[in-house]
């Protein structure tokens, strides 16, 4: 790897007090040559607080309060602008509740190198793992087959936010952002970037389960996605 790169690395957060510590602790001492992003949508339990004190620490951490909760996917977007403002090079995206594993993110900035997207992968059959509750765990499974097959693609992962992106996939994106703000926001953008034709590559990671707080993925995610997906597939049989 290129350590003169310019890299982001971006989570957003939404009342993660038990967690934001320790994924901003192990993120900044593992990559010291990254800054990080947090984008916090207004959370009420201290978690803001937490990232202030941090930022004394870790000169590298910049953090951005919304007003509210205002989606999953406006979160990205507002990371993409931010990561092309300032011409970064790479820009890695994760969840700060520590499913994502800081340690993993080496293997995709390393993978970067050879693709405009890296997506990591929770398949078996591509090495990954996932420690997910069972039910989300099926969830997953059955969304990552269903975009498979209807959106044509030999992808195996869409549904999860680990991914590196480079300068270039980043502004093929913003000329045609996703329309969607909740979850499937990163199937779209994985549509997107297949359309584009950009280079693609996938690594397996270890999805653990969330050890702290409930996930906030609502239960109505999983027809939000259905839609997402056959939106998506009408308007490439349209193309």
């Amino acid at each position: 790897m290129n350590v003169k790169q310019k890299i982001l690395i971006f989570a957003p957060t939404l009342n993660e007090k038990n967690n934001i510590h320790i994924w901003i602790e192990k993120t900044a001492k593992l990559y010291p040559f990254c800054d990080l992003l947090i984008v916090d949508d207004n959370s009420s339990d201290g978690t803001i607080e937490i990232i202030k004190t941090m930022q004394q620490k870790f000169s590298s951490l910049t953090l951005h309060i919304r007003p509210e909760r205002m989606g999953i996917g406006s979160a990205h977007l507002l990371a993409f602008e931010y990561a092309l403002k300032n011409r970064y090079d790479k820009l890695v995206t994760m969840d700060a509740d520590l499913s994502h594993n800081p340690i993993a993110i080496q293997k995709l900035i390393n993978e970067s190198a050879r693709s405009n997207y890296v997506v990591g992968t929770r398949s078996a059959k591509k090495g990954g793992s996932n420690k997910s509750p069972i039910v989300r765990k099926l969830l997953s499974i059955v969304a990552n087959k269903a975009c498979s097959t209807f959106l044509f693609s030999s992808l195996s992962e869409y549904t999860t936010s680990f991914r590196c992106y480079d300068k270039k996939s980043l502004e093929i994106i913003m000329k045609n952002p996703p329309t969607v703000n909740d979850y499937s926001f990163f199937i779209q953008i994985s549509f997107l970037v297949i359309q584009n034709c950009l280079s693609i590559s996938e690594v397996p990671i270890k999805f653990e389960s969330r050890k702290f707080d409930k996930s906030k993925i609502p239960r109505s995610q999983i027809f939000l996605s259905i839609r997402t997906i056959i939106n998506l597939s009408v308007s490439k049989i349209k193309k």
